[in-house]
């Protein structure tokens, strides 16, 4: 069962901040994606990501991180990465191979207004299922977990 999360104008803010920053960063030292993702808008992407990350971390009554540049940190402590997918793509959950099989993976859903839908949660290992597996082309291998393979997200908590 998924959760819907609206972040306050002050969180969108606070958010696209710090997506700003992340991109600003990645163009002053030159660097692309490494899964070779050449999207049409970094700049959304940096901040839709980090407003899914605020999202999740408010869900779960924890601090977020604001991460910028700190690529192999959980985007919340002390295990959590958080994935986000615009609302007309199919709801699936990337992991790709290299990313750790002890974190927790959680997908988010962007919607409208503000509003965040929280679809569930998986960990890295369970993740890397062979059914999950495939290679869409010019990106290289990763595992795609449709929404309804995850966890509930109500079962994720931070102990």
């Amino acid at each position: 069962m998924s959760v819907l999360i609206k972040l306050s104008v002050d969180d969108v803010i606070r958010a696209a901040a710090v997506g700003f920053l992340r991109e600003v960063e990645s163009i002053k030292k030159g660097l692309v994606n490494k899964h070779g993702y050449k999207g049409k808008d970094e700049w959304e992407t940096h901040i839709m990501g980090a407003l899914a990350e605020l999202a999740v971390a408010n869900y779960l009554g924890v601090p977020w991180n604001e991460g910028i540049n700190t690529f192999s940190a959980p985007d919340i402590d002390p295990d959590i990465q958080v994935r986000c997918s615009k609302r007309e793509y199919q709801h699936r959950l990337t992991v790709r191979p290299k990313d750790k099989d002890n974190e927790r993976f959680v997908l988010v859903n962007r919607m409208t207004n503000y509003n965040y839908e929280l679809l569930g949660w998986i960990l890295g290992k369970d993740a890397k299922h062979p059914d999950y597996a495939e290679d869409p082309g010019d990106r290289g291998s990763a595992y795609f977990v449709p929404f309804e393979n995850l966890n509930d997200i109500k079962t994720l908590i931070i102990e």
